[in-house]
């Protein structure tokens, strides 16, 4: 499964990432933010897309492919910047509370 890796559109800082949660295997971008959320004990929330580089978008998504291998317990400065390197954009994603 391909490794998601999230990223504040505001504040440009990682949101999260699937590598850190154990056995987890996210089938897609929506799936990762659930996820995530779900383990830092956020709100629920639901997904919807918006063009990338929104003004309402919260979360760029970012999924990272084995090739090149990112740690999983990299820093958060170093995923990030591997994702804005090695990763390809997925989707933009705004959250509404639910």
């Amino acid at each position: 499964m391909p490794r998601y890796v999230l990223v504040n559109c505001h504040a440009g800082l990682l949101h999260g990432d699937t590598a850190r949660l154990p056995g987890a295997e996210p089938a897609s971008p929506f799936d990762a933010a659930l996820m995530l959320d779900r383990a830092a004990g956020r709100a629920r929330r639901g997904y919807g897309t918006a063009r990338r580089g929104s003004r309402d978008a919260t979360l760029d998504v970012y999924r990272i492919d084995p090739v090149p291998a990112l740690p999983t317990d990299a820093p958060d400065a170093v995923c990030l910047a591997h994702a804005l390197r090695h990763g390809t954009h997925v989707a933009t994603l705004i959250s509404y509370i639910s």
